[in-house]
């Protein structure tokens, strides 16, 4: 840990200072509210630096691209890793089941489509290829929504269809329980968002994915499945940091939650920060 003042080559605002001083003086977790333009990326990057050698980091990113640009950053710093939420994820599914599944985009859209007539109440000799579609497309959808939602039921299923406005037709919510339930049943195949949804479905354990401190950028677009996620990386003292801006939440249809934001925010031990300046514009 650095003694004394840290030279950054640049000067911190007073709102970067208090976060970085909370990274090395403080204990607990740090919620940043952050606006566009505000310099959110770069605080974390640095707060990154300030951490021990000693102590395994995490920085959970938004997309390949923005990991290959952070581990380019972050290159010197030999315990700081940079992951993708996916890529975490498909790194505990890998080390608990011991081999390497297969990727496959439409895994449970062709499970549905071959076994539509004995998973559905449908009467799928009458049915035209254009309801089929309907129907598949409308299943397919409240299968994704409910792992990103951790739903255990059809009743909980249906919830998430109103709030994220799904049409369904007939029996979909309940359809979709079965899809979840072979899904999890069968590992040889996955998809991306078995990636995130099968560590807390099956329970798997963090082998080799756990740190001392996790860094987490675009945290109002997390969903309730990539907070378990990220939680399961926790051991005794993990620390957090999570920057969010809330008028910045795009990604709903990938099952962004206020949940997920308000959990954050409430986590024991948590503090909140500010970055409200925006640096791109000026004020006239």
């Amino acid at each position: 840990m650095s003694q004394g003042k840290t030279d950054f080559g640049f000067t911190p605002s007073k709102y970067q200072q208090a976060i970085f001083d909370f990274v090395q003086h403080s204990v607990g977790n740090a919620v940043v509210r952050a606006r566009a333009g505000s310099g959110k990326t770069k605080t974390m990057i640095e707060a990154m630096k300030l951490v021990p050698e000693s102590q395994r980091c995490l920085f959970i990113a938004f997309n390949k691209s923005i990991v290959e640009e952070l581990s380019k950053k972050l290159k010197e710093h030999t315990n700081c890793t940079v992951k993708t939420v996916h890529s975490l994820g498909y790194s505990i599914v890998c080390k608990n089941l011991e081999h390497e599944p297969v990727l496959e985009e439409y895994k449970y859209r062709n499970y549905l489509k071959n076994n539509i007539c004995s998973l559905s109440k449908l009467d799928c000799e009458n049915l035209s290829r254009e309801d089929l579609e309907s129907y598949a497309d409308n299943v397919t959808t409240l299968v994704n929504f409910a792992r990103y939602n951790l739903c255990q039921t059809a009743k909980e299923v249906e919830r998430i269809a109103k709030k994220y406005d799904i049409p369904y037709i007939s029996d979909e919510c309940e359809v979709t329980i079965k899809l979840l339930k072979w899904g999890k049943g069968y590992t040889d195949i996955i998809d991306y968002m078995d990636m995130v949804w099968l560590p807390y479905e099956l329970s798997m354990r963090p082998i080799g994915n756990q740190y001392d401190w996790i860094f987490m950028d675009e945290a109002q677009d997390f969903s309730k499945a990539y907070v378990d996620l990220f939680l399961r990386c926790f051991k005794r003292g993990t620390r957090f940091m999570a920057v969010l801006d809330e008028n910045q939440s795009i990604n709903q249809f990938s099952g962004a939650s206020n949940d997920a934001t308000l959990y954050l925010c409430s986590y024991p031990h948590t503090q909140q920060f500010l970055l409200p300046i925006c640096y791109r514009c000026d004020t006239t």
